[in-house]
């Protein structure tokens, strides 16, 4: 009698558990609802970002029709991109009597690329498709600053921090010599910090050395080895400023416009 009332109470709690686990659990879509975009030159209209929707799942698409700002002449629509990221898998045992197992799952995220026209505010509204309601992105648009105090480069001559002053971007610099034990040595202006700093093999098409920092430094230092004086680098700084935490980047193209 014992034996049965154990039995049946194990066969429940069985179909309690499988009830449980049978029942499929996605996670909200996320996105920042606020957010400090820097224009990335002096001029205007020269300048481009993007804010991101992710955690979508396959059904859940955002139609390009849905899509608005609220301020043209502050943030002006620009693309509007899906991408999908595979986190399947399937493992393959040696053992005999082992089954094969496929699991994991793909994540889908759209972002909506924005063209700064000048400092101010705009939303960005869109709607997911099978959510209820009109979702909104306040953008607040800053102008171009000049994260850099310092910025020095093996092989080639002098201080590059005025080379920002106007855009985020440097190019066709050039290497005097091929210098072995190169390094790239950059100092933050007041009110920002360095979050990484990399160097990219463009021949190559590959990251050769970067560093990204935990907490976000002052100053860093890169050693990137032996650089060739005629091949083609990009280096790459991540700043982030210290009052709002948003990104900014600065390229420098060596040996390539």
């Amino acid at each position: 009698m014992k034996n049965n009332f154990m039995k049946k109470l194990f066969a429940m709690a069985l179909a309690v558990t499988v009830a449980v686990t049978a029942v499929p659990v996605s996670a909200a879509p996320t996105y920042s609802k606020d957010q400090t975009l820097y224009m990335t030159s002096s001029s205007a209209g020269s300048s481009y970002a993007s804010v991101s929707i992710q955690n979508l799942t396959k059904s859940q698409t955002i139609a390009k029709s849905s899509v608005k700002t609220s301020n043209s002449k502050v943030a002006k629509l620009y693309y509007l991109e899906r991408s999908t990221s595979d986190y399947s898998y399937k493992t393959d045992y040696f053992e005999k009597g082992m089954n094969s197992y496929e699991g994991g799952s793909k994540s889908y995220s759209y972002h909506i690329g924005l063209k700064l026209q000048k400092a101010g505010t705009a939303n960005i509204s869109f709607t997911i498709k099978g959510i209820k309601g009109k979702k909104t992105i306040k953008v607040t648009v800053k102008k171009y600053a000049n994260p850099v105090s310092s910025m020095k480069i093996s092989g080639i001559s002098g201080d590059l921090k005025n080379k920002t002053k106007s855009s985020n971007s440097v190019s066709n610099l050039k290497l005097t010599k091929t210098t072995k034990n190169a390094a790239v040595s950059v100092k933050a202006n007041k009110g920002w910090k360095i979050q990484a700093v990399q160097l990219y093999d463009v021949a190559n098409d590959c990251t050769t050395r970067m560093y990204s920092y935990s907490k976000p430094v002052s100053s860093a230092k890169l050693n990137v080895g032996t650089l060739t004086k005629n091949k083609a680098y990009r280096v790459e700084v991540t700043f982030v400023n210290s009052s709002s935490g948003s990104t900014l980047y600065c390229y420098y193209y060596i040996n390539q416009k």
